[in-house]
This record gives structure tokens, C-alpha cells and sequence, in this order.
């Protein structure tokens, strides 16, 4: 099945697309059929797997298997690659500021550590980050977009409203890595000025 908004490959019994939030069925269709009407109301509603779908996006099932397979996911969803290798730029990726500002943070403390016993200790504390981001990236993933879905879920009570303030505030963005990006020349800019 195709989106007829966007033209995106769906999954076979969703209701809305994960790639733009149109809904891709029409409610009305069963009028005649009460059983069907009642049916269609049931599939209008957007149960949580299908919120997480329409917020992660292209994605959504590589998080969604690591998710489901995971014990407590919002502690400890599996190792990330992505995670371990790119952790600051994916945070941008996946608009999930607040923690590139807590990486630039710690980037400052770094720089602070390396100030007080040298400069040979930073790569083990650098590297711990990147372990960090490798092993908790998935699930920190995971309770931004669960915060994201109950504040979008109370602003919008209408499905389809809510679907697509789904697909709008999450998914992932190459503009999110560009203010990674830029959040990393300004960390470097102000920390050379300071520190060296």
C-alpha cells in the first residue's frame, strides 16, 4: 500500500502514514455497515506502537524491534553504532538538542579535566563518552520520543492532527546535525579562546 499524499511504501493495516501523517483510509467509506463504521472508529486511534511509528519515521522499525526486544527500554535498548561513532551529530539528527547542549557540556569539562591533569587522560574520558552514547543512545531515543508523544498526545486530541504533529516534530533531521554542527564550531571556538 502506498500513501496517496506522498507516495511512500506503508505498512499493510496502518492508518496513517509514517512518513507525512495522512490518514489512509477514509473513515466514511463503511457508512452503510455498522460493524465496519465501528471498526474503521477502533483504527482511527493511534495505539502507542503506531505513535512511536509516526515519530521515529524512516527508521521506525530497526527502534521498534530494538524497543520490543529490550527488557525496560527506557533503560537499556541495545548497542548503537551510530551511537557509539556519531553520538553528537545523531542527537542533531534525531532533534534531540537538549543533549548535544549536555555533550557540549561535557566537552567543556573535558577540557577542564585535561587543564588540571593533563592532556593524556582526556582520550579515556572521550572514548567513555563515546561508550556511553554506543550503549544508551537507543534508549534515551526512547524517552525523548515517549516525552514528545504524551506532550504532542495532550495537545492534539484529534488523530489525525496528532499524526501528523507526529511526523512533524520527530523523524530525523540533516538541519538537526547542521546545529549540531554549529554548536560544535561555537564549543571549539569559545574553548580555544579559553583554554589554550
Amino acid at each position: 500500500m502506498y500513501c496517496t499524499q506522498c507516495g511512500e511504501v506503508q505498512q499493510t493495516g496502518a492508518s496513517y502514514c509514517h512518513a507525512c501523517g495522512k490518514t489512509l483510509h477514509d473513515p466514511t467509506a463503511n457508512a452503510g455497515n455498522t460493524a465496519g463504521v465501528q471498526e474503521m472508529e477502533h483504527a482511527v486511534e493511534l495505539g502507542a506502537e503506531e505513535k512511536l511509528r509516526l515519530f521515529v519515521g524512516k527508521n521506525h522499525e530497526h527502534y521498534l524491534k530494538k524497543w520490543n526486544n529490550a527488557k525496560d527500554p527506557a533503560r537499556r535498548a541495545g548497542w548503537s553504532w551510530v551511537g557509539f561513532l556519531f553520538g553528537f551529530f545523531w542527537f542533531g539528527y534525531r532533534k534531540m538538542y537538549a543533549y548535544v547542549a549536555g555533550m557540549i557540556g561535557a566537552f567543556f569539562l573535558i577540557d577542564m579535566i585535561d587543564i588540571l591533569i593533563g592532556r593524556a587522560d582526556s582520550n579515556y574520558i572521550t572514548t567513555g563518552i563515546a561508550v556511553v552514547c554506543g550503549l544508551y543512545c537507543n534508549a534515551m531515543y526512547y524517552q525523548h520520543a515517549q516525552k514528545k508523544i504524551a506532550k504532542l498526545s495532550q495537545q492534539h486530541h484529534d488523530p489525525q492532527a496528532l499524526a501528523q504533529a507526529l511526523v512533524k516534530e520527530g523523524g530525523g533531521s540533516w538541519k538537526g546535525v547542521g546545529i549540531a554542527f554549529l554548536a560544535f564550531i561555537g564549543y571549539a571556538f569559545i574553548a580555544g579562546f579559553l583554554f589554550w
